[in-house]
């Protein structure tokens, strides 16, 4: 039997649901009372042919049934996702890395939005802190992007209006080490689409002790033929080991 969870959950519900659940012996449905504030109903449910295997450690799966869209996590416990999901609930890179790739992304949504508390681990230069933001480990010329900063002494923009380039570049997206962590948010738009380009938006906020600052922007990637299953962020230097990313999906 698989434990059905219906209403808006992530992936710290499921597993707070798994802990808090009780069940009169006499009945198939019972409440959830997650964090004490948030009650949930859930109902017992017999597997179907439709319903996959258990993932691995760590690991989820999603398919569609005549009920909408389910998530199975690694304790085999399905979801309703229909209307929104945390794909990855906040989570730190746990070491420091050159790189911060999340992969595997299903294409059963229709936008995505990342948020990421992003810190180096070194001085970064500001106001110039680049961050290249790649789709599906595509590092060709295929991107284009806009940006204006804003900081406690100027603002100016920095731009690609001609031919496009290998990145999307985020200013003020991390933070030097020893500072507050920069505060980014980035939506995706169509991110599943094999037929047209795929916009991004994004936001960063950038507090350091003498120096506030902050940017706007967007940009596309060109590719119009590939749904994006991974997502790519990189910089001159190193993510420090606390940088920390939550991914949500949205119908």
């Amino acid at each position: 039997m698989a434990v059905v969870i219906t209403g808006p959950v992530d992936g710290d519900a499921v597993n707070q649901a798994k802990d808090n659940l009780t069940k009169d012996s006499t009945q198939t449905a019972f409440n959830a009372v997650l964090g004490g504030t948030e009650a949930y109903t859930a109902m017992l449910m017999a597997e179907q042919g439709s319903t996959p295997s258990t993932p691995s450690t760590n690991q989820w799966k999603t398919y569609t049934t005549a009920g909408g869209l389910w998530l199975l996590d690694d304790g085999g416990v399905a979801s309703n996702i229909s209307n929104g999901v945390a794909l990855i609930p906040r989570t730190a890179l746990g070491s420091n890395s050159t790189t911060l790739d999340i992969t595997g992304i299903p294409a059963t949504y229709a936008h995505l939005e990342l948020w990421l508390d992003a810190i180096s681990t070194n001085a970064v230069a500001l106001p110039s802190s680049a961050t290249n933001l790649r789709f599906n480990n595509d590092t060709g010329s295929n991107y284009h992007y806009g940006a204006v900063l804003l900081d406690d002494t100027y603002t100016y923009v920095r731009s690609v209006t001609g031919s496009p380039v290998g990145s999307i570049i985020m200013q003020q997206a991390v933070s030097s080490v020893g500072e507050t962590p920069s505060a980014v948010r980035i939506r995706i738009m169509n991110y599943a689409s094999t037929t047209s380009r795929r916009s991004v938006l994004y936001q960063a906020s950038n507090i350091t002790t003498s120096r506030p600052s902050g940017s706007v922007g967007g940009g596309a990637w060109l590719n119009n033929s590939a749904a994006i299953s991974t997502i790519n962020l990189s910089f001159s230097g190193q993510f420090a080991a606390a940088t920390a990313y939550s991914l949500y999906a949205y119908r």
